[in-house]
């Protein structure tokens, strides 16, 4: 019994000794003034988010979050990648404004097979780039982005949802709105895959949600997913040119009603009496209904 008492309390210490995983930031500080991604002296590590030997590349990986407070460009790789050949990224945009550069994309879990990969932003403004989430690279590639502040401004550039881009399988992207702080999401055209889900989390009152807006075609697949609360009335969602397709699935409160129409998607709150009489009604139905 003492052999064992002493065996658990050497269990317990080994556990005590070992460190807890976090994830590193690696803050943009900019402290150079050019603004560059590349430059090591624009990082709190006093190096880019990025693993050897792409130092000058524009990824976020090795488990790193990326902190981007000021303006940023990619002046060399021309293409922003989160996560990358089955390594986790993590970037959390809260100021600045973030341009891609040349080849204008931003990929959230590019060659990823294990979910963690995401794009956090609740301040600045990601200008004139495509956002490719969750892309089909490789297998089937996470990534998740989710704005809460700030705004997107790419009325040329699109938004994809998993779409394959290399091989043959789609890829689970997620891409998520968060209440009406954000100023502007704006893009060129929406694609969505069947793994993927839209999400809107309204956050209450009379103006609970900023729409995104797409000049062009917006294709639907996947799953539409809304949550959060909102005065009673009927809010847009999204707007676009023309759309194909459907979503397969739409996830919403009890009561309320969504309307994937021609050109817009809304939402409906109804009364608070609607939905008592809707659930009287329900009840009546299974009421008499004869037993077997």
């Amino acid at each position: 019994m003492r052999t064992l008492t002493i065996l658990l309390a050497i269990v317990a210490m080994l556990a005590l000794a070992v460190p807890v995983q976090g994830w590193p930031s690696n803050v943009f500080t900019n402290d150079t003034g050019n603004s560059l991604w590349s430059d090591a002296g624009n990082w709190s590590l006093g190096r880019p988010p990025t693993g050897a030997p792409y130092y000058d590349h524009a990824y976020v990986y090795n488990d790193l979050t990326a902190v981007i407070t000021s303006d940023v460009t990619n002046g060399y790789y021309n293409c922003g990648f989160v996560g990358c050949d089955k390594s986790i990224g993590h970037v959390v945009m809260n100021g600045g404004t973030l341009s891609p550069g040349g080849n204008d994309v931003l990929y959230i879990g590019f060659k990823v097979y294990t979910e963690g990969c995401d794009f956090i932003q609740s301040g600045g403004t990601i200008n004139d780039s495509r956002i490719w989430v969750g892309p089909g690279a490789y297998g089937n590639c996470y990534g998740k982005y989710e704005i809460s502040g700030g705004s997107i401004h790419s009325p040329n550039r699109s938004l994809k949802l998993g779409i394959i881009f290399i091989g043959n399988d789609e890829g689970t992207g997620i891409f998520k709105v968060v209440g009406h702080a954000p100023e502007e999401i704006q893009f060129g055209e929406y694609q969505q895959s069947s793994l993927s889900t839209l999400a809107f989390e309204l956050d209450g009152g009379s103006d609970p949600i900023q729409q995104i807006d797409v000049s062009g075609t917006a294709t639907l697949a996947g799953t539409l997913e809304i949550s959060g609360t909102a005065d009673v009335g009927t809010y847009t969602l999204m707007t676009y040119e023309s759309k194909n397709g459907d979503f397969d699935t739409i996830i919403k409160p009890d009561g309320w009603t969504v309307d994937v129409g021609a050109t817009t998607i809304t939402v409906t709150v109804p009364e608070p009496a609607t939905l008592i009489l809707l659930g009287i009604g329900g009840l009546g139905v299974l009421l008499r209904r004869k037993p077997r």
